[in-house]
């Protein structure tokens, strides 16, 4: 066991090192990779799960302010107690290294209570010559408005396809993984502009040097057949199939083929394509955030039902 190798994750390979290995989000490249230290202001990086803004405040921490930080996860430690001590504790410490001023990161910031948030106010105003504080959040709406005004906000956007492409050719190079072109464009769409999911989902789906990826064209096969289920409002036998592509993929993206077929369907009234799509949206909101995908899946489909019999209703009058 002890001379087993360590598996390095492809992510923490691969990622970028520097602003010029970066791929994507330009503007926050451009305007921060020769920015000097005393030119920082507050910083809060806003934008979806897997676009970066982690990987941003740390190529910030290590080009300006040369690991002379301390990170924070308030979705963990985000409470009044480490904002008035931990927090306090590090603004009053020197800096190294004869760094003029130090970084203050807060991880999933958009997850601190009200209080907390107060709380922060204070070394932020106090400390505001030798301490820069940069936060990450989902919701930028979710951080207190005196907060926002103290910091320059940053939006961080999901990746291209192009992008995507990219980054994994980087890892497919890297790795001399063999592997088919259709596969590819399938895990870039699953991955749904997202760089470290395109790196998991290759690690994950690698096996000896060759990358392994179920087919996506059955499951749009069978994501059709759900779909003339939800036409002929046959309740029961569309939530049996689900159920069966549920042990097959996964439920987030039976969700997201579904929202995409609905939409693609040219036959549908815009008006029952937007209900289905809307009903598609809070179906996938209830499984990101926990709720358990079987309760959430038929909810979904007995929602999709009672819409189009609805519109059919609507139609014979």
């Amino acid at each position: 066991m002890e001379n087993e190798p360590v598996i390095e994750l492809y992510w923490e390979k691969y990622k970028p090192n520097s602003f010029q290995t970066m791929i994507g989000n330009e503007d926050f490249k451009k305007a921060f990779q020769h920015k000097r230290i005393e030119e920082y202001i507050n910083l809060i990086l806003a934008g979806p799960p897997g676009t970066g803004k982690s990987l941003g405040v740390d190529l910030i921490d290590a080009c300006a302010f040369k690991r002379n930080s301390k990170t924070w996860n308030m979705s963990m430690e985000g409470t009044v107690d480490t904002v008035g001590t931990s927090v306090l504790k590090f603004c009053d410490e020197g800096s190294l290294d004869g760094v003029p001023r130090k970084l203050a990161v807060f991880q999933e910031a958009d997850r601190m209570s009200k209080p907390s948030q107060e709380a922060m106010r204070v070394p932020m105003e106090k400390y505001a010559q030798n301490v820069v504080f940069a936060l990450t959040v989902n919701y930028v709406h979710k951080i207190i408005d005196p907060i926002q005004s103290r910091c320059c906000i940053i939006k961080f956007e999901l990746a291209s396809d192009d992008q995507l492409l990219e980054f994994a050719d980087r890892i497919l190079k890297g790795e001399q993984i063999d592997f088919k072109p259709s596969q590819l464009e399938a895990i870039i769409k699953n991955s749904r502009g997202q760089f470290r999911k395109v790196a998991n989902t290759l690690q994950g789906w690698t096996t000896g040097k060759n990358l392994y990826f179920k087919d996506t064209k059955q499951l749009d096969e069978k994501i059709e057949h759900v779909f003339d289920l939800l036409i002929g409002m046959k309740l029961n036998e569309m939530i049996a199939a689900v159920e069966k592509m549920m042990s097959e993929y996964n439920t987030d993206n039976i969700i997201i083929r579904l929202t995409e077929k609905i939409k693609e369907e040219s036959s549908m009234p815009q008006v029952l394509k937007a209900k289905c799509i809307n009903a598609c949206a809070s179906c996938l909101e209830k499984v990101v955030i926990g709720i358990d995908n079987y309760v959430s899946i038929y909810n979904l489909c007995s929602d999709l039902v009672l819409v189009v019999d609805s519109m059919k209703r609507r139609s014979v009058k």
